[in-house]
């Protein structure tokens, strides 16, 4: 709860969002949200962005090569296109880089016809488990930052969700999911006490897009380290 935070919580740390810009690798300025996306993940590799979180995805960035918009549904031809600025609701990335195919997904439900549903966000599509995602809707910013400041990870970057939560990324050193949950499940009961949200921690996820606006509110770039200390384990 809040009072184990703030027994972690030490006040001769002075992390604000300022804290944590000055001390960034990469300068941050002129950082956008397809340069963050170069930064941090690897040349060819493609990462999905959403503007419906609920979709499939909206655009693929391929690393060195530009963006694209994609269809909602197999056999839709994508097409160069930028980045979105922002929505409404905001603009997310998937943790995970991912093959951009389609992939029967025996988890969700299935069609009416009784085939297994298409997904290119699911376990199947991803090419690499390198990331987690730490937040907290819980934690006031002050606090989270704070607690961020001094947890010993190899933090990429920090960035707000253009409300009331901050995201981390986390570098994880995981050759397949199983290496990822094994990493998850030794660090969840510390992180949970500490304020990060317990249904964040999944391996396949979405977290918010630095750069771009969530309505009128920027999803702020904090810190940006594309190669901090090796990562966990």
């Amino acid at each position: 709860g809040l009072d184990a935070r703030k027994r972690f919580c030490r006040p001769d740390v002075q992390s604000d969002a300022d804290w944590f810009s000055r001390r960034s690798p990469v300068p941050l300025q002129g950082v956008s949200s397809g340069s963050f996306l170069e930064a941090i993940f690897q040349p060819g590799e493609k990462v999905l962005v959403f503007t419906n979180e609920r979709s499939q995805g909206q655009f693929i960035h391929w690393v060195g090569k530009g963006s694209y918009r994609v269809g909602q549904v197999p056999g839709v031809k994508a097409v160069s296109s930028i980045l979105p600025r922002g929505d409404r609701d905001g603009v997310w990335f998937l943790c995970q880089p991912v093959d951009g195919l389609w992939h029967p997904n025996p988890r969700a439900p299935r069609e009416k016809n009784g085939e297994l549903r298409l997904s290119r966000r699911s376990m199947e599509s991803v090419t690499a488990w390198r990331y987690m995602v730490l937040e907290s809707d819980e934690a006031p910013e002050p606090l989270w930052l704070n607690l961020l400041a001094q947890l010993p990870l190899p933090i990429v970057a920090i960035y707000r969700s253009g409300r009331r939560s901050v995201h981390a990324l986390v570098r994880v050193r995981a050759d397949s999911k199983a290496e990822w949950d094994a990493v998850k499940d030794t660090l969840c009961p510390l992180l949970s006490k500490l304020g990060a949200d317990p249904g964040a921690l999944s391996a396949v996820r979405l977290t918010r897009l630095p750069g771009c606006y969530r309505g009128d509110r920027l999803q702020q770039l904090l810190f940006l380290n594309p190669s901090p200390e090796p990562g966990l384990p």
